[in-house]
């Protein structure tokens, strides 16, 4: 894994650079840098690029000078670029303020660099910072993956979890985060995109919001982490189920839901953690988290052998909305259930979508429509609730 752009500004001798514009995406990842003085137009440049490079530039070779900077932000945007450092100088006097206000409107971070300071240095210390955060995930990844699926490890668990930089906990907690994709599943490189995003989304979650954790990828939608169980966890875990979800419903078109299991002290009770957590990721609203040490009357579900059965009363019930999904694209069943998490308040279901609330109110109607019966009714509301929980259990059993 790379690092996120906001790393550049907290490392040795990033007091060289300064954040022009685009604060709002210094959580894109970069994954390697790209010198991009070799080509003589801004077209060119895209064709040299798979997605998360930080490109360098001084403008050297490029026809529009400065002016280039505008066309050159809208194309790193479109192909997915981490984000661009200008080398101030002969070439670029200054970052135009359009190019800048652009940055701010595109959430892509620019940054400056005095001409006094090389770009070979930049070069250096963000690839120093990927390598050395791609051996910290793997050598973090790789023990996680042996405490969960392989033979217990001799050393104590604190001792091991220490080495990681997991210090301080007694008893530690096993969370799984599943990714759901809502429309098209895309080609294998927009899931690979996808699969890199949540990675860093999360990990960058959990560092805002100050919960150390260790990272495993499981497939292409599910990532495991471990972190110490501690006061409060539930609540700043929950924080950081809306805020992954929030951003990649806006950018790569998919929702997350959080599980949680009890903490332990041991390898073995770890184990169990993440049994627990893959069945509370299950009862889990999209965007939210559900702990399993709180799941009340879902546990009844999950105790359920005839999946056939919760099926048919699905399929039963949801079938006019599922229905007029496939053919109106009215995302009508997504709509229900962030409806139904968000306590029947249309306002927040529609703040929560980025719909508009008359929107929200509309498709209710609509479903009260088909369904034949008023959200109003106490038994309606029961059944559909029911409904998506199974919803949510039949959509996870391969997380």
């Amino acid at each position: 894994m790379g690092i996120p752009c906001s790393e550049m500004l907290r490392l040795a001798g990033a007091e060289r650079l300064e954040l022009v514009g685009g604060a709002a995406g210094l959580d894109r990842e970069i994954m390697w840098v790209h010198l991009g003085d070799s080509v003589g137009s801004t077209r060119e440049l895209g064709e040299f690029l798979n997605g998360h490079e930080l490109v360098l530039i001084t403008g050297r070779g490029l026809d529009g000078g400065a002016e280039e900077l505008v066309p050159m932000l809208k194309l790193l945007k479109d192909r997915e670029a981490a984000g661009l450092v200008v080398n101030i100088g002969p070439y670029i006097p200054e970052i135009p303020p359009q190019a800048a206000a652009l940055a701010d409107e595109l959430a892509l971070p620019l940054f400056s660099l005095p001409w006094k300071y090389k770009l070979v240095d930049v070069t250096r210390m963000v690839c120093n910072a990927i390598i050395s955060s791609e051996q910290s995930a793997r050598k973090s990844a790789s023990l996680l993956e042996e405490i969960l699926f392989g033979t217990s490890p001799g050393e104590e668990l604190a001792e091991l979890l220490a080495g990681v930089g997991l210090e301080g906990g007694e008893e530690f907690a096993v969370g799984v985060i599943g990714a759901e994709i809502f429309g098209e599943a895309g080609d294998t490189q927009t899931a690979l995109s996808r699969r890199r995003k949540l990675y860093s989304t999360a990990a960058a979650a959990f560092a805002e919001s100050g919960v150390d954790a260790v990272f495993l990828q499981r497939g292409s939608g599910s990532l495991v982490f471990l972190c110490a169980d501690q006061i409060n966890l539930a609540a700043k875990l929950g924080e950081i189920a809306r805020a992954v979800d929030a951003k990649l419903r806006k950018s790569h078109g998919c929702g997350v839901r959080m599980g949680l299991g009890r903490g332990y002290g041991s390898s073995a009770g770890l184990r169990r953690s993440y049994s627990q957590a893959r069945q509370a990721v299950k009862c889990a609203p999209m965007g939210g988290l559900s702990s399993y040490s709180e799941l009340g009357i879902d546990t009844l579900l999950l105790d359920i052998r005839d999946r056939d059965r919760m099926e048919e009363l699905y399929r039963d019930t949801m079938r006019p909305i599922l229905a007029y999904d496939r053919t109106g694209g009215s995302n009508l069943y997504e709509t229900l259930d962030t409806y139904y998490n968000c306590n029947m308040d249309a306002a927040l279901a529609a703040e929560t979508m980025f719909l508009h609330k008359n929107t929200v109110r509309y498709r209710i109607g609509k479903i009260e429509e088909l369904l034949g019966a008023s959200l109003k009714d106490v038994q309606t509301v029961m059944l559909l609730g029911v409904c998506l929980k199974i919803g949510r259990l039949l959509n996870s059993e391969d997380i």
